[in-house]
């Protein structure tokens, strides 16, 4: 009767006068780092969310169209709504072509998905100080 509770089979130790752990992280990181830069991209995803300190936020997904090595990754802005954030977001929906009106925005979500527009991106460091790619802003094209 055969074990078929782990279908890879159990772990065996080959190595075991070998103690050395060795791994390139920053090799690895750099594989999904965009270099800075403007490119184009499209809107694939807008979601409603909630930030780390619980304001309504909302969420856009960026997919670079740009042909070449960059082509097809994709990267966020997250927009709070909240008064020192605002500002974010209307930069946001008017580079995709909804700027407030009357200062209310309104769209459909269907219409702002495959919008594109331009996103600058550079490279900046998280909490932990390690680098990490991100949209600086959103321009028209």
């Amino acid at each position: 009767m055969s074990d078929n509770s782990n279908p890879f089979g159990k772990p065996t130790n080959e190595n075991t006068d070998d103690d050395n752990f060795e791994f390139n992280v920053e090799d690895e990181l750099n594989k999904f780092r965009i270099p800075e830069g403007e490119y184009q991209a499209k809107c694939v995803a807008l979601t409603k969310s909630e930030s780390k300190a619980g304001n309504a936020m909302w969420v856009f997904d960026f997919a670079i169209t740009t042909t070449g090595e960059q082509a097809g990754k994709e990267l966020k802005v997250w927009c709070a709504l909240t008064p020192a954030a605002l500002w974010k977001l209307t930069e946001t929906t008017t580079a995709l072509g909804f700027p407030p009106i009357d200062g209310k925005l309104s769209f459909k979500h269907a219409n702002i998905i495959n919008k594109t527009c331009k996103i600058e991106v550079v490279t900046e460091k998280d909490n932990q100080g390690n680098p990490r790619t991100n949209i600086k802003r959103c321009l028209p094209l």
